[in-house]
């Protein structure tokens, strides 16, 4: 009998190691989307800046379309 609670012991320690374990990656996993998002944020407002120091505000509003954005990124090379 004093087997199988070392059994049950064990399997309760290795399903917390694996939560601990999963818990870590999924911090990671959060402040890479993190830093992602405050590069993407910081370059949005640097193109938007260079857009209006270039009097394109009438342009802004087509940021929102993937392709417009990226073709504005490469002429502003950000």
């Amino acid at each position: 009998m004093a087997s199988g609670k070392w059994i049950t012991i064990h399997e309760r320690i290795k399903t917390l190691k694996q939560s601990r374990e999963l818990e870590g990656k999924y911090m990671q996993f959060e402040e890479l989307l993190k830093r992602e998002h405050d590069e993407g944020t910081r370059q949005m407002l640097e193109l938007v800046s260079c857009m209006i120091a270039d009097g394109k505000t009438d342009l802004i509003p087509q940021l929102k379309e993937e392709v417009f954005y990226q073709e504005m990124l490469k002429e502003y090379h950000l």
